[in-house]
């Protein structure tokens, strides 16, 4: 029985999986080491201006968080950021980039969590927090999504609707001034019933920490790319700033795997985009559709048998290559993690 991978997470809600699956699939995740949590000790009653080591930029409204029970909390408030911004760093934090089954693309992600005195907290129902993430990739337009994981443990972002009469920032240009002083360009869209149009330019000058904000990673920015992407969160959680991937000659991929179980992971790495995509074996069998034909990729398939792990790469072109073998090998726990790491810079030879 084949299963088509991109229908995949709009099943996955549906089934229960037994607790030791779930156990066994976990596990597999254990010995990865997941993006570090920065933690920031903030004022409830004050507004509070944030930046990531990665280059996100928050901006949290006083008063912003209540327990669950909808009561304010007592006391400091612990802000917890993860920044995902390397394919590596998805991988080890279990991420991968589809959205209810269409292929992504991501310039970052991050992880936004609350607390205080030890208790969970969330955002307040009039409260939103602004979410500034760098565009590393050079995109020329990209949307934010929320992520969840599914039942079974794979991770699936929905795209954040523009609420009406919200205001978007879609592009900030830095514009160098011949007398040393620099300003910025910024385009506003908003929102009016279904249609979202420009409704305004405004250029003024910046301060020292407007500058370098607007400059941030505008090295890796393409000519005309926005340096930055910006977006108002109203719920606390994963958060990725993607792009959809336009895919002309869609094309498949079968991998056979006549071991697998749910302890494996599995994903096909893109070489030339910040994507990747886990799959899932049933039968034996991962079908992934809807693929670009051309792109490159790397398989890399994952076990852990007790204290033994299990390692398979192989280098793909998609649409020359419709059917793969994975033949498992013994490797070390450090041989393991260096692979995962090295796919942020190899460009193997297919």
């Amino acid at each position: 029985m084949r299963v088509v991978f991109f229908f995949l997470p709009l099943l996955l809600f549906a089934c229960k999986p037994e607790a030791k699956v779930e156990e066994a699939y976990a596990s597999t995740r254990i010995d990865f080491q997941p993006a570090s949590a920065q933690t920031f000790t903030i004022r409830q009653d004050t507004v509070t201006n944030l930046r990531g080591e990665q280059g996100s930029v928050l901006k949290v409204p006083a008063n912003a968080f209540v327990l669950e029970n909808g009561s304010a909390p007592v006391g400091e408030v612990q802000l917890e950021l993860k920044e995902v911004f390397s394919k590596s760093d998805m991988m080890a934090n279990g991420l991968s980039t589809t959205s209810d089954g269409r292929l992504i693309e991501s310039t970052g992600m991050v992880f936004i969590g609350a607390s205080s005195a030890g208790k969970i907290l969330k955002l307040r129902k009039d409260k939103q927090i602004w979410l500034s993430i760098p565009n590393k990739e050079g995109f020329a337009d990209a949307d934010f999504f929320q992520g969840s994981f599914t039942e079974q443990g794979f991770m699936n972002w929905e795209l954040l609707e523009v609420q009406s009469d919200t205001i978007v920032v879609k592009h900030e240009t830095i514009i160098p001034l011949p007398y040393g002083r620099d300003c910025v360009f910024v385009e506003y869209y908003q929102q009016v019933g279904d249609q979202i149009f420009r409704f305004k330019d405004s250029t003024y000058m910046t301060n020292d920490e407007a500058i370098l904000l607007a400059r941030l990673n505008a090295d890796t920015a393409a000519a005309g790319s926005p340096a930055i992407f910006h977006s108002s969160i109203k719920n606390l959680g994963w958060i990725n700033c993607d792009r959809f991937l336009e895919i002309e000659k869609p094309t498949e991929l079968i991998v056979r795997f006549k071991d697998a179980d749910f302890r494996q992971l599995a994903y096909l790495v893109f070489h030339d985009r910040n994507s990747i995509l886990e799959l899932y074996f049933e039968n034996g069998e991962a079908v992934s559709g809807s693929l670009p034909s051309g792109d490159h990729v790397t398989l890399m398939v994952m076990d852990k048998k007790g204290e033994k792990h299990y390692f398979h790469k192989q280098s793909i072109i998609l649409g020359e290559h419709n059917q793969v073998e994975v033949q498992l090998k013994r490797v070390d726990l450090a041989t393991l993690q260096q692979e995962v790491k090295k796919i942020d810079q190899e460009k193997e030879k297919i």
